[in-house]
């Protein structure tokens, strides 16, 4: 199951062709400024994911701008890798984070992300890259600089401070494995895929020839 899954990642882009907008009473999302959907007035993220360009989410809003969608309405939130939150150009690799964080909860029983902000009692970015931070330290950063959107969580360091708990690797995550063998085997695999860096994330097919995908299938 999870080899073909795997392999099918590079088939998972989305062509993009221009949409006639003919609505005038929409809020039209331009590309500039940037929008976060979690900004957007009774925004329920259930009810908007996925979005397509021409879209109208709410009865107000309608997507209009390619670059818009790579940086703001892609992958549901608790999934959602770090490059994507923070405005860089994502790829196929941001669907390889994806698949980790999938398979974590499949096998661990439960969220490794949840993005719960307990100021505003609901999924906020800022709380989900804290979350990051706390499993993986912090972002290289060759990766914040190039972020349309890092400003907004980091200077020179990471602006929320209060929501960081301290470092909590995989190894002191997994819970339910038994043997020595099989745990570690599927903590290679899993830090395979969570990575910050895009580039350093492995590809489908890389993953697809893994131990411990093997002793699965």
């Amino acid at each position: 199951m999870f080899s073909s899954l795997l392999r099918s990642l590079p088939q998972l882009g989305r062509r993009w062709k221009p949409l006639n907008f003919s609505n005038p009473n929409f809020v039209r999302l331009a590309d500039w400024p940037k929008v976060e959907e979690e900004t957007l007035p009774d925004y329920i993220a259930s009810q908007y994911y996925p979005t397509r360009i021409g879209e109208v989410i709410n009865q107000r809003y309608q997507v209009i701008d390619r670059d818009q969608y790579h940086l703001v309405f892609i992958q549901p939130q608790i999934y959602r890798a770090p490059e994507v939150i923070l405005g860089v150009p994502w790829t196929f690799s941001a669907d390889i984070w994806n698949v980790g964080c999938m398979i974590w909860d499949i096998y661990e029983g439960g969220s490794l992300f949840t993005g719960q902000d307990p100021e505003f009692q609901r999924y906020r970015s800022r709380a989900h890259l804290a979350e990051m931070i706390n499993l993986l330290g912090p972002p290289p950063p060759s990766l914040v600089i190039q972020g349309e959107l890092s400003d907004k969580f980091f200077s020179s360091d990471f602006l929320n401070q209060d929501l960081l708990t301290g470092l909590v690797p995989l190894e002191q995550r997994e819970t339910t494995l038994e043997g020595t063998a099989e745990r570690e085997a599927f903590l290679r695999f899993m830090r395979k895929m969570l990575q910050w860096e895009p580039g350093k994330r492995s590809s489908a097919k890389e993953l697809a020839e893994d131990e411990w995908i093997h002793r699965h299938m």
